[in-house]
């Protein structure tokens, strides 16, 4: 193994009222490495991944331990030289290019304003062209004069990437940055990040709460909770035998698609900032928490063998992933079925130039069933949703509940049907 890239030790940040966010997290990372920071919502992941490049947002702050990237410190210096470093050894890819992607500047302005910040000398190649390139992106004119906001998420995403690594650095930290792409667009980012670690030797902290994603491109995995690292392991030793029970806990969450079992959730909620118990954080959700001094003890990151970490008393006791068969609800007859829909079509536009985004869909969904309709963004699914909830009225076909046909406007339709067919938005 290389030298590491990239080594945090004993971590802390906390609020300006010296209450901890993050506490006692030790990393380390080697070149062309992929390190998965998982853990829900609240648990300190993304104040981590900022923690390694030397910032903390307002109202936090590092009070203890150090980082370096390539044998230089991004903490306890003074901020004009770790801002020199950020992006020239390390940079950052946000969760949202949408939001991190300076909506003013054009796609050329944005890779071209890192390039001047660090100085990078320009060779026989456009910096801005390479980059775009090495992201799989268009490299020509026209797609870099293009505003942030007429790019695709797929394409902001890429573009965040290829700025990230415009002038090389030597360690990306990416902020689930396949949050809210379909899964096509979300395999061809992921695709991305594989070639550009294994060609360029990049080392990549990839952080999520989707263990899916994780699985598919890590290479090991740091599980967290309440601000702490619970089980680090390689990526296949933690899949096929998690030794903390939140970790068990969280893959039990998962859907398994290649073999179908019950989604278990953890019992209890997430601890947050200043809520957190003395002792161990997760005791209190814990189902196989035997010895009281979990409640007061704060247990140790303990060495399992085959760089297996894991900070828990009863790691031996944590059982393994047995698959439960998910057994179907029985089905109900009845004479007719509760939904049908029949040869929807559905337009947008002037009625003298239509686009046509459905056409000839039908299906049925009986009492109790449930009926997904998936697809990339754009085949039409939402559009269906609102066709059969009246938010959308078909240019042809019909709905029906229980064989009586509705009206295509909600607005038309007896206000029975309409408190029975309700509809959750995506956002």
């Amino acid at each position: 193994m290389s030298e590491a890239v990239l080594r945090a030790d004993g971590l802390r940040v906390e609020l300006d009222s010296s209450e901890a966010i993050v506490e006692d997290v030790s990393l380390e990372l080697h070149a062309g490495e992929v390190l998965g920071l998982v853990g829900e919502s609240g648990c300190g992941k993304t104040t981590t991944a900022v923690a390694l490049l030397g910032f903390a947002r307002r109202g936090a702050r590092i009070a203890a331990g150090t980082v370096e990237v390539d044998g230089k410190a991004v903490t306890g210096r003074d901020e004009r030289i770790v801002r020199a470093l950020r992006g020239r050894l390390i940079s950052y890819v946000a969760q949202d290019p949408g939001v991190a992607l300076n909506p003013s500047l054009r796609v050329e302005d944005l890779i071209g304003d890192m390039v001047a910040a660090h100085g990078r000398e320009a060779g026989a190649e456009s910096p801005v062209v390479g980059a775009l390139g090495s992201v799989h992106l268009p490299t020509d004119r026209g797609f870099a004069r293009r505003f942030p906001h007429q790019l695709s998420g797929g394409q902001q995403q890429r573009v965040a990437i290829a700025t990230a690594l415009v002038c090389e650095p030597r360690v990306v930290v990416l902020d689930e940055p396949t949050t809210g792409l379909d899964v096509v667009t979300q395999a061809r980012i992921l695709a991305e990040i594989d070639r550009l670690r294994r060609e360029r030797g990049v080392a990549v902290v990839y952080v999520s709460h989707d263990l899916a994603v994780v699985a598919s491109i890590a290479d090991r995995i740091a599980v967290m909770y309440a601000g702490r690292v619970v089980e680090e392991a390689p990526t296949a030793a933690l899949l096929a035998r998690p030794r903390h029970p939140y970790t068990r806990g969280l893959l039990s969450s998962v859907p398994n698609l290649s073999q179908p079992r019950l989604v278990q959730s953890i019992p209890g909620v997430a601890v947050g900032v200043g809520e957190r118990p003395e002792g161990c954080a997760f005791a209190p959700r814990c189902l196989q928490r035997t010895e009281e001094r979990s409640l007061v003890e704060m247990p140790p990151l303990e060495d399992v063998g085959g760089g297996h970490r894991v900070r828990c008393f009863e790691w031996r006791r944590t059982p393994s992933l047995a698959a439960e068969e998910l057994a179907a609800p029985p089905p109900v007859e009845r004479d007719v079925p509760l939904l049908v829909a029949e040869g929807l079509r559905a337009e947008y536009g002037s009625r003298l130039d239509p686009v046509v985004v459905v056409e000839d869909v039908s299906f049925t969904v009986a009492e109790g069933e449930c009926v997904a309709i998936v697809g990339e963004s754009g085949s039409g699914k939402t559009t269906i949703a609102r066709c059969v909830a009246g938010l959308h009225a078909p240019a042809a076909g019909s709905v029906l509940l229980e064989g009586v046909p509705l009206a295509p406007r909600a607005a038309r339709r007896p206000r029975e049907a309409r408190r029975r067919i309700q509809i959750v938005f995506q956002n």
